[in-house]
């Protein structure tokens, strides 16, 4: 019941996101458009759950067919969201670190998504051949042990690499941010909050897999299957919940965006001479006094007369 409440929370809520992120965010093109891809993902990976709670409140399954179709489509969605962190986390190390750099061109940006999609796919498809439905214990099962053990070093080996490009592109992106109020580091920050919450709610799960891999190669760390079994359900929920998370961060960095871009335009519509908030104005009375004989600016006259004032 809980996973159920999780799973409908993150699809109403994936759904806000996609609107939020073209209607109301002012963010850079590219950090939108990879947005929308993750939104995506998040939805394909939505999917797989709503059929695992079918079974298990029925206790049946709905065919091999919606089986393998399901579980690919989780899948797909599970790595995607790995790599669009990373294709984002890239971009903004990109956009910090090596401002002047042309790597955001048309071609640039759209073979990373197709590169993200098309590995998902592949990484993916050896789920949809391996996994069957399992009509006396209900839901999806891997029919031979050694598939599932594949796809957990799978699993586990692109958590690890997309933690360690991520990791490197914001160590160098933090000593590098200076401004607090410039836009473009509410877009890192948005993007490093985005990667803080992924490995929270994964990082469980995938500690989990290890476990299993070391239990499938006869070194036993932890032993009670009882707590393994409790603990993966408990990772499942607090990864899904990372769906629902999503939505929220981008509704508060997009109030936030707002909010400093309706400061900038009125800053910059605003009169000249008005008082600003966290401004200085010079006014500067440069009024010269001519001696009368020469006609000619008095130097002294001239440096007494100049008076500056800071509104």
């Amino acid at each position: 019941m809980n996973l159920s409440i999780v799973i409908l929370l993150s699809l109403s809520r994936i759904n806000l996101l996609i609107m939020i992120s073209v209607f109301c965010m002012k963010l850079p093109s590219l950090t939108r458009i990879i947005i929308l891809n993750l939104a995506l993902s998040d939805l394909l990976f939505t999917v797989g759950p709503l059929f695992w709670v079918y079974d298990h409140i029925w206790g049946s399954t709905l065919g091999e067919t919606v089986c393998k179709v399901y579980s690919f489509y989780s899948s797909v969605g599970f790595y995607s969201s790995m790599v669009f962190l990373v294709l984002m986390s890239v971009e903004r190390y990109m956009a910090v670190v090596h401002p002047q750099s042309d790597w955001k061109k048309e071609f640039c940006v759209r073979d990373g998504l197709v590169f993200a999609w098309v590995m998902s796919i592949l990484v993916a498809l050896p789920v949809m051949v391996n996994i069957n439905a399992q009509s006396y214990s209900g839901g999806c099962r891997y029919s031979k042990t050694i598939p599932y053990v594949i796809t957990m070093y799978k699993e586990l080996l692109l958590f690890v690499s997309a933690f360690l490009v991520m990791g490197f592109c914001y160590i160098r992106i933090l000593p590098t941010v200076k401004f607090p109020g410039n836009h473009s580091n509410i877009t890192t920050g948005l993007a490093f909050v985005l990667v803080t919450t992924f490995f929270i709610c994964w990082a469980p799960y995938n500690t989990l897999n290890l476990l299993y891999i070391l239990d499938y190669h006869q070194i036993w760390i932890y032993t009670n299957e009882k707590h393994l079994i409790n603990g993966t359900y408990i990772c499942f929920i607090l990864a899904f919940t990372r769906c629902c998370l999503n939505p929220v961060i981008y509704g508060l960095f997009g109030l936030e965006s707002g909010k400093r871009e309706e400061k900038r335009a009125a800053s910059e519509t605003a009169p000249v001479g008005t008082e600003h908030e966290g401004s200085s104005h010079e006014y500067c009375d440069l009024s010269v006094n001519k001696s009368p004989r020469t006609s000619k600016p008095d130097d002294r006259s001239l440096s007494s007369k100049r008076s500056c004032k800071f509104l």
